[in-house]
């Protein structure tokens, strides 16, 4: 089934990012490429393949509420496993990953072709990741959105969210929820 059913288009143009928080996105993405040609890595920005990587944490790990309806966090494996997979296929692939637990994500993924977009205002996280060629999300909504804006070739999703069981679940028809062309994978 498809989300808004022949509504795409209108609600990508009524959710068009401001200019200047798109400029502000487009030079976060051009200072990241800058760092990776400091660390010698051999990437332009006309050869590298953006991968988006949202992790939300947060509120999904600490608050028992959360917990309790049926929100888990993406596990450390989802998020390896397809950081590793996506290296596999886009051997140029550079990594920006945008979290509400940066520390965390800087201690999970070691690369050097990693890099980490902290102190930005959520609306210039979402715009970056308007802008990647691939996504891998987490959980929650502001990774959809910004997954469902983008003009990403690829979406990947944990698809163990919402947990089993839980009264979440009961209330979210996967289906409904991700796009027919994203690829769920746990």
């Amino acid at each position: 089934m498809e989300v808004f059913p022949g509504a795409a288009p209108e609600i990508r143009a009524l959710f068009t990012l401001k200019e200047t928080i798109q400029r502000e996105a487009i030079n976060a993405i051009l200072e990241g490429m800058n760092i990776l040609r400091n660390r010698d890595m051999l990437f332009t920005s006309v050869q590298a393949v953006r991968v988006g990587i949202h992790v939300r944490r947060g509120d999904i790990v600490n608050d028992a509420a959360q917990t309790a309806h049926g929100h888990v966090a993406a596990t450390e494996e989802y998020l390896l496993r397809m950081a590793q997979r996506t290296q596999r296929r886009y051997p140029s692939a550079v990594f920006f990953v945008l979290s509400n637990d940066i520390e965390y994500c800087q201690r999970l993924f070691r690369e050097p072709n990693f890099i980490f977009v902290a102190g930005k205002a959520a609306q210039v996280d979402m715009a970056i990741m308007t802008f990647m060629d691939v996504m891998v999300m987490s959980v929650g909504s502001f990774g959809w959105w910004s997954s469902y804006l983008s003009d990403a070739q690829e979406v990947f999703y944990f698809k163990d969210w919402p947990r089993n069981g839980s009264e979440f679940a009961r209330g979210v028809a996967a289906e409904d929820y991700f796009l027919p062309a994203w690829h769920g994978d746990n």
